[in-house]
Formats: C-alpha cells, structure tokens, sequence
C-alpha cells in the first residue's frame, strides 16, 4: 500500500514537472516572437488582407539583414524629392515620369523590366481602379484583380500600400503605393520575385529615402 501511495506521487509530481516546461516554454516562445517584431527587417507580403505592419530603412552598408549595398549606385530625383540605391550591374532609365530599371536575370525573357517605378499625381483607389478596370472580361470579372493590400505605416515618413494583383498572362504583379510630400505619389510594380529571379527589388525598395 505504501509502494502504491509512492507511485501515484511520483506521477503527480511529474505532471507538475511537464506542465511547468510548458508553460516556460510558451513563455520563451512568446518572449522570442515579441523580440523578433523589434528588429530591423523589411516588411514582407503577408496573406492577411487589409493588414497593418511597419516598415524600417535600413542603414548605408546592409538591407535585408546580409546584403551588401556599399557598393550600389543611388539614384536622386530632387524635382519630387527621394532615392534609392540599386546594384551597380542594374541598367537605369529615367524618362522623367517613370524610372525602369533591368537586372541580368530578366533582360532575355519577355518582361525586360526588373521594376518600373511611376511617378503619378493619383490616389491609391483611382490608380487601384484605373488598373483593375483596364483588363476586364465580358462577365465583369477583372484579371487584374487586386489582393493582399497592405498597409505600411511608416515607410520613412510615408504611410504606403503594398500588395499584389493578377494579370491576365499569369505571374502576378507586386507593386507599392507610396504618397510623398509634394501631392504625387509614386507606383512601384514588378513581377513576383522568385529565388531564380528579382530577388533583390525588395532590398531596392527598401533602402528608399523620402527627402
């Protein structure tokens, strides 16, 4: 009888242990996801639609955490007022209302821009609309439909929209919305980054500066 009471102790106890580690557990858990939101990372296309989240610049020799950007050229347009840096491989055009720039990967294949960045004086709905209205079929259905809209709540200074929408010969385009401080905006659009290609518009965007 007393092995018994033992046993059944020796039980109790362990499930005190077990759940005790569990809590700790959910603790460090918690502790390691809050620190996590506190560093300085670049925002990311999440699934949540009409989301929230916070954008940071990061500094003059990094972006994204372990990309080397001393070496990238910097663009400065001083008539609307920002910048940016892209990598000095990049071919730039500025035609004044637009900026395109071309990577090595994409300048073979169909679409030759790796980014277009437009320098617009519309808001975010009427260009929204404008695009999703250009490419409708005869149901009313848009293949341009757009999805996944974000918003970014301090992109140096700005408060930007991010997001994606179809197109009507398949990969999807990503594109920023981003009002500066002279009553235009600019619309950043490129398509889906891959592993193989466009994987460095996202450090490009983000080392834009609003002057």
């Amino acid at each position: 009888m007393k092995l018994k009471h033992i046993l059944i102790s020796t039980v109790a106890a362990s499930v005190v242990l077990l759940a005790g580690c569990s809590i700790q557990t959910a603790d460090t858990n918690s502790v390691s996801k809050a620190n996590s939101t506190n560093e300085n990372v670049t925002v990311e296309v999440v699934a949540n639609t009409n989301g929230t989240v916070s954008n940071k610049n990061t500094n003059d020799t990094t972006v994204n955490g372990d990309i080397d950007i001393s070496d990238w050229l910097t663009y400065t347009n001083e008539e609307y007022g920002f910048g940016f840096r892209y990598p000095k491989d990049w071919l730039l055009n500025d035609n004044g209302s637009s900026i395109s720039l071309r990577t090595d990967e994409v300048k073979n294949i169909a679409y030759t821009n790796a980014m277009t960045i437009s320098i617009i004086n519309k808001q975010y709905e009427t260009i929204k609309n404008e695009i999703e209205n250009s490419d409708r079929i005869d149901d009313g259905t848009s293949l341009a439909q757009f999805s996944d809209d974000i918003l970014i709540e301090d992109m140096d200074g700005a408060s930007a929209m991010k997001g994606i929408h179809a197109t009507a010969f398949g990969p999807f385009m990503q594109y920023y919305y981003i009002p500066l401080t002279n009553s235009v905006a600019l619309y950043i659009e490129y398509f889906e980054a891959t592993d193989e290609i466009n994987t460095l518009i996202e450090p490009v965007i983000n080392t834009l500066q609003i002057i």
